[in-house]
């Protein structure tokens, strides 16, 4: 009989245990919490569709952000003459260097040489009409683009039209759209190159300020030092009305001067009247070269930033200044002149382009190489 009674207060323990669970849940209205780990045992797992879109391949053609070039500018005067940029066919002449935007010129009457940002050499004939539009020669070497096998160091053309260049030390001639070698002069350091007017003979300086004066005979050039006075330092010289126009010092510390030699070298038959002070308007203070204009000499001053007129005796006669509405407002450097008729020169201009505008400073820096055309500077 015990025993009953204890079997049956454990049966209503057990069930007032249980009874009050379920009060709980349903109060919580949760499930009952379970230690084992869900599983997806039994599911299918969602397979992935097939797809035909093929991904995108990296873009590696994209270039790096670089600034834009200046603006065109109008025709504009520059003193008494004319001034220009010239429109010209080709890839943008452009570099990232200042200095090698685009270099040496030489000119015929009919047509302009221009050494360019990639070192090559190009042949623009000249189109006729008041705007200066060069076109590259399609005849000539790879459409109008001959790449030399050596750097040209400096080159200049005869009345005839033929260009004479140095590379590699040594003499070359342009033949067949192809530079070909003249003959074994000695060029070492050679910036400079001018043809006498009879194109008989060529007057070359170098860096080092050797001067000679070669024969043009083709494979047995005559090569003779060229001894002039006074001696000049950091000198260059262009041949204008049959005389050699040279520019530089006597000394470091002392002004530049401009003087006329003859085809012989000797004495300086003309000393140019140049200023001693800054603040003159003949004050000469580095030249980028000379040619004709009027009845006398022009010589183009980069530092001062201006173009000095001299008569034929050498005296001053005026000044024109670099103007924005020539140049634009960025700074700008000429590197070389080149005269193959008597109205027009022609200048190797390097133009420091803007900074861009949104900051960018990831933007790569490149300046601009340009072709200016001087007109109306045939003698009245």
């Amino acid at each position: 009989m015990k025993t009953l009674v204890i079997v049956c207060a454990s049966l209503s323990l057990i069930a007032f245990s249980a009874c009050s669970k379920k009060e709980d849940e349903g109060k919580k209205g949760t499930k009952p919490k379970t230690d084992k780990p869900k599983t997806d045992k039994g599911k299918k797992k969602p397979v992935a569709k097939p797809t035909t879109k093929t991904p995108k391949a990296p873009d590696t053609t994209k270039k790096p952000a670089t600034t834009k070039p200046a603006a065109p500018l109008k025709a504009s005067k520059f003193g008494p003459f004319g001034i220009a940029r010239c429109t010209v066919d080709g890839s943008p002449m452009a570099h990232e260097s200042f200095s090698k935007a685009i270099g040496a010129l030489a000119a015929t009457a009919n047509a302009v040489f221009v050494i360019d940002h990639e070192g090559s050499l190009r042949r623009y004939l000249i189109k006729p009409g008041a705007d200066c539009v060069l076109a590259l020669d399609a005849a000539f070497a790879n459409k109008g683009v001959l790449k030399p096998a050596k750097k040209i160091d400096a080159m200049a053309t005869d009345s005839k039209g033929t260009l004479y260049a140095v590379t590699d030390r040594k003499l070359a001639v342009l033949a067949g759209g192809k530079l070909e070698a003249f003959c074994k002069a000695d060029l070492f350091a050679t910036d400079s190159l001018s043809v006498t007017p009879d194109d008989k003979h060529i007057i070359a300086n170098g860096f080092s300020g050797k001067w000679s004066k070669i024969e043009l005979a083709k494979d047995a050039c005559k090569q003779t030092p060229w001894a002039y006075t006074p001696k000049l330092k950091f000198s260059d010289a262009n041949m204008v009305g049959g005389r050699l126009i040279m520019v530089g010092k006597q000394d470091i510390k002392k002004k530049h001067e401009v003087h006329a030699f003859g085809l012989n070298g000797g004495a300086s038959a003309t000393k140019f009247a140049t200023g001693e002070k800054t603040a003159d308007d003949n004050m000469l203070c580095n030249s980028a070269g000379a040619f004709s204009c009027g009845k006398g000499v022009c010589v183009i001053d980069n530092n001062c930033r201006k173009l000095l007129v001299f008569g034929a005796d050498g005296k001053f006669t005026e000044k024109a200044e670099f103007k924005k509405e020539m140049f634009g407002k960025s700074y700008v450097w000429v590197t070389s002149v080149a005269q193959g008729a008597p109205d027009v020169a022609f200048m190797g201009v390097t133009i420091k382009r803007p900074k861009a505008k949104d900051g960018d400073k990831k933007a790569k820096r490149m300046d601009d190489g340009f072709i200016f055309r001087v007109s109306g500077l045939a003698a009245k």
